[in-house]
C-alpha cells in the first residue's frame, strides 16, 4: 500500500509497525503539509457496513474530542478500497519515542519508572472511561514511551473492530495476536459485555510485564492462556523480581482479581494506589559467574601423500558449497502471484465457452436424431454462450471500470474541495488550523443556504471533510463542511 493516497489527502509513505489486523503508516496529510501516523484495519468483506464498524466512527468521533497530555491525539478516520480490499483507516498525530514492550526487550526499568508510566495510563483511562471509552486492547505495545520519559496510550477503539471482524480460528497464524491474549480480561475472554474494569485488569497485566519481563501468563497456545485467565492465580510478581516490596504484589492482585467487582473501583483510584507504592531502587545483580574453560581442541592433521585418496575425500567433504540465497517475493510479487478476480473472469468465460462447445455438439446430434434443425440447436447454444460472455463482461466491467472510477471520482471530490479557494479561504483555513492545534476557542463563520452564520465553538478538530466542535453555549457537536468556511474570529464579530 506505500504510496497510496486515502481520503484524497494522507499519502503513506512507510510502515511503522503493525499488529493484529491493524498496520501503522507515516503519512503526509497533503492538504495541511504535515506528517502524521495513520493506522489502517483491513476489514473483512461488508464489515466496513456493518453495526461495528458503525460503533467504532461513533466512538472515535467521542475520542477525537479528547484532548489530554497521555493520549494520541485524532485527526481524522474514513473509509477506503486499497488493492480492492476495503479498510477503515484512523489518523493520529506522530508521538515520537519507542513502544514499552521494545523498551522492555532492551532493559527492566526501574520501579520509579514503572510507578511514574502507570500513574500516567491511570489517567488516560481515567479520561477515556468519563466519556464512555473502554480501550479493550491495553498492551505495552500501545504505550509509547517518549524522549522526556512520558507515556502515551495508542490505539483505543480498534479493538473492538478487530474483535468484530477477525475469524478466531484463524488467531493462531500471527506472531501479533497471542500478545492480545496474554493481556485479555476474563470477561473479554468469555465474550461478555466489558466496562471500565475490564482495561483495570489488562492495567495488571501491562504492570506485571512491566515489572517482570512477562506478562502473567503467556505460555502455550491461545486456547490454554484464556483458560489461565479465566480460573488460575499468576504468582506474585515479586518471585520475578527480587527485592521488590509486598505492596506491589497486594496491587496487582487486585488489578488480576477475576471478578470485576473486585478490582479497583475505577482507573483514578488504582492510579491513587500506585502514587502510594515504595519504589526503592533495585539491588544491584550480581556478576554473571565465569565461563568455564574448554578443553584444549586436539589438532587435525590433514592426510599425508601417502593416502592420496584419503586427502582428496577430506578435501571434498570439509569444502563449502556455493551460497545462493533463498528467492523471496516481494509483497507486490506475492500479490500479483494470485489470481485477480479478473484472472478468474477470463477463466470461467474459457471454462464457459468449452462446456457450451460440448453442448451445442450434443444438441446437434441429437437434432438429427428428434428431426430438430442444425441451425436451432446452433442458436439455442449459441444463446445460451452469449448470455453467460454478455453476464461476465458486465461483472467484469463493474469491478474493473465502473467501481474503481466511482472510488476515485468521490476521492477528485474531496480534492476539488480543498482546491476552490482563494487568499480569503487560505487564511480561514489556517486560523481555524492554529485553533485545533492550539485547543481555543474561536468563532467561525460558514455558508448555510445562501448567508453567511456565525457560531462560537471550542475542542475543534477536522473529521472526514468537516470541521467538528461543541458550541459554546448548548455543549452540542456541531459539523461545518470545510469547503463552506468563509471566516474566523478570535473575539465576537461585530453584529453577532
Amino acid at each position: 500500500m506505500r504510496g497510496a493516497i486515502l481520503g484524497g489527502r494522507y499519502q503513506l509513505r512507510e510502515p511503522l509497525g503493525s499488529g493484529g489486523m491493524g498496520t501503522v503508516w507515516r503519512a503526509m496529510d497533503q492538504m495541511r503539509h504535515r506528517v502524521v501516523a495513520v493506522k489502517t484495519v483491513i476489514v473483512a468483506a461488508g464489515t466496513a457496513d456493518s453495526d461495528a464498524a458503525r460503533r467504532f466512527q461513533r466512538e472515535i468521533r467521542v475520542a477525537a474530542l479528547l484532548r489530554h497530555p497521555h493520549i494520541v491525539e485524532m485527526h481524522d478516520f474514513g473509509e477506503a478500497v486499497v488493492d480492492q480490499r476495503p479498510l477503515l483507516y484512523l489518523v493520529m498525530e506522530e508521538i515520537p519515542g519507542e513502544p514499552l514492550n521494545r523498551l522492555l526487550d532492551g532493559r527492566r526499568p526501574a520501579l520509579a519508572e514503572v510507578a511514574r508510566w502507570g500513574g500516567e495510563i491511570c489517567a488516560a483511562l481515567a479520561a477515556m472511561h468519563g466519556v464512555g471509552i473502554v480501550h479493550r486492547d491495553l498492551k505495552p505495545a500501545n504505550v509509547m514511551i517518549g524522549p522526556d520519559g512520558r507515556a502515551t496510550v495508542l490505539d483505543f477503539g480498534i479493538a473492538r473492530l478487530d474483535r468484530d471482524s477477525v475469524d478466531l480460528t484463524t488467531l493462531t497464524h500471527t506472531g501479533h495476536v497471542v500478545g492480545t491474549f496474554a493481556y485479555m480480561s476474563p470477561e473479554q475472554a468469555r465474550g461478555a459485555a466489558l466496562d471500565a474494569r475490564s482495561d483495570l485488569y489488562s492495567l495488571g497485566c501491562l504492570l506485571y510485564a512491566t515489572l517482570t519481563g512477562r506478562p502473567p501468563f503467556a505460555e502455550g497456545p491461545w486456547q490454554r492462556i484464556l483458560r489461565q485467565h479465566l480460573d488460575e492465580v499468576p504468582p506474585p510478581p515479586s518471585a520475578g523480581r527480587a527485592g521488590l516490596p509486598a505492596a506491589w504484589d497486594a496491587l496487582l492482585g487486585d488489578l488480576l482479581a477475576k471478578r470485576p467487582d473486585d478490582r479497583p473501583p475505577d482507573a483514578a483510584a488504582a492510579g491513587a494506589m500506585i502514587a502510594e507504592l515504595p519504589a526503592p531502587e533495585d539491588p544491584p545483580e550480581p556478576p554473571e559467574p565465569p565461563e568455564p574453560p574448554t578443553a584444549p581442541v586436539p589438532p587435525v592433521h590433514p592426510p599425508t601423500a601417502i593416502d592420496p585418496d584419503a586427502a582428496n575425500a577430506t578435501l571434498a567433504a570439509t569444502a563449502l558449497a556455493p551460497y545462493e540465497p533463498p528467492g523471496v517475493l516481494s509483497g507486490d510479487e506475492v500479490i500479483s502471484s494470485a489470481l485477480s478476480a479478473r484472472q478468474l473472469l477470463a477463466l470461467g468465460g474459457l471454462v464457459t465457452l468449452l462446456i457450451g462447445a460440448l453442448v451445442a455438439l450434443v444438441l446437434v446430434v441429437s437434432g438429427r436424431d428428434t428431426g430438430q434443425s442444425v441451425g436451432t440447436s446452433g442458436l439455442i447454444t449459441l444463446g445460451g454462450i452469449g448470455a453467460a460472455v454478455g453476464g461476465s463482461l458486465l461483472y467484469n466491467g463493474y469491478w474493473d471500470d465502473w467501481r474503481p472510477r466511482l472510488e476515485r471520482r468521490r476521492s477528485e471530490r474531496a480534492v476539488d474541495a480543498g482546491r476552490k479557494v482563494d487568499a480569503a479561504y487560505r487564511a480561514t483555513v489556517a486560523q481555524v488550523s492554529e485553533a485545533v492545534e492550539s485547543g481555543a476557542q474561536l468563532w467561525v463563520c460558514y455558508e448555510y443556504n445562501g448567508r453567511n452564520v456565525w457560531i462560537h465553538l471550542y475542542q475543534l478538530h477536522f473529521a472526514d471533510g468537516d470541521l467538528v466542535g461543541l458550541t459554546v453555549n448548548s455543549g452540542q457537536v456541531w459539523r461545518i463542511a470545510e469547503h463552506s468556511l468563509r471566516a474566523a474570529s478570535a473575539s465576537p464579530p461585530a453584529g453577532v
